[in-house]
């Protein structure tokens, strides 16, 4: 995978985790990430930011799944009606990515 695409997603997860962190927006036609489950969920969402940002190849099925949650105004990403279902898909998108534990480790001591 390009690693100029594998930096938009990781930005991308950076953003929305931050977004849910601000106060709500003026009317927009942004939908914000969910409030309760985005805070919830950080410590998967900062693992996948970091291993996106580290060279550590990961498949691109993870990666593919990674942007629909990303994108899908409706899913567990911005949906608070789902309680959790944001952690299980962070833990499919992981399995998806071909995670294993030791990649995060080293993924996050490169990009500190």
């Amino acid at each position: 995978m390009r690693p100029e695409i594998r930096a938009r997603l990781a930005e991308a997860v950076r953003a929305a985790i931050e977004a849910a962190g601000q106060p709500p927006a003026m009317p927009s036609s942004r939908i914000p990430p969910s409030r309760p489950e985005v805070p919830a969920a950080r410590g998967d969402l900062e693992r996948i930011a970091s291993l996106l940002a580290s060279e550590t190849p990961v498949y691109a099925a993870g990666l593919a799944r990674l942007e629909l949650l990303l994108t899908d105004g409706g899913g567990p990403l911005y949906s608070p009606d789902y309680p959790a279902a944001l952690s299980r898909e962070l833990g499919e998108i992981m399995t998806g990515l071909g995670v294993r534990e030791e990649d995060l480790d080293r993924a996050r001591a490169r990009t500190r």
